[in-house]
């Protein structure tokens, strides 16, 4: 008896299910009445599991927009970080072919230079060779000229002995023709003379 007083007494001030406070009746003190204190807890309970699901899904629904917005924030910032390494291997990529560029330049330049150089060298060498060469056809020349004056002067000086010699053979000749002539011219005037004197011819040439 006195545990149900008890618990009549701590119940008589306790919340129906429609949210009224329960009046405590004597009259109808007993089993029912347990019953709805047992289905206002079952109640009570469902309605805060409600409230710690729905508490639940708030912080679940919290959470998954946090993650999404983590989620997204990464997705931006890795994006960023792979914008940044894109631009900074265009920066490479650029600054390699420029380098390249540079190299190719300087490539270029040089082998400009070497080639002029080989040029002047290979200008030069045809110059001297070209001069060296005119220097020996100048040479030959000059040796050739020299030959040509020897022998002009040789065959001059036979030239000159031959027209002595026949100059020489013409002047015995003339001589042998005049001398023959002188003679016969002698004897013709022997002869006459002696015709004319009647004198032998011998006397004339006994002297």
């Amino acid at each position: 008896m006195d545990g149900r007083r008890s618990r009549q007494t701590k119940s008589k001030d306790q919340p129906t299910a429609n949210g009224t406070e329960a009046k405590y009746d004597p009259v109808n003190d007993g089993e029912p009445h347990l019953q709805d204190v047992t289905d206002a807890k079952l109640l009570r309970k469902l309605e805060a599991q409600e409230m710690a699901r729905q508490a639940a899904q708030i912080k679940m629904r919290k959470l998954r927009k946090q993650a999404i917005a983590q989620a997204t924030k990464e997705a931006k910032k890795q994006q960023a970080i792979m914008a940044a390494e894109e631009r900074r291997k265009r920066r490479e990529e650029m600054k390699i072919i420029k380098q390249q560029e540079k190299i190719k330049r300087i490539q270029h330049i040089r082998m400009e230079k070497e080639l002029r150089a080989q040029q002047a060298l290979e200008a030069k060498r045809k110059k001297k060779e070209a001069a060296a060469n005119l220097k020996m056809l100048e040479a030959d020349k000059r040796n050739k000229e020299r030959e040509i004056r020897k022998l002009q002067s040789v065959i001059q000086k036979q030239e000159q002995e031959r027209y002595r010699l026949d100059m020489e053979k013409e002047r015995r000749r003339q001589h042998m023709i005049l001398m023959k002539a002188v003679e016969a011219r002698m004897k013709a005037e022997v002869r006459n003379y002696s015709l004319h004197f009647d004198l032998p011819t011998s006397f004339f040439f006994f002297f």
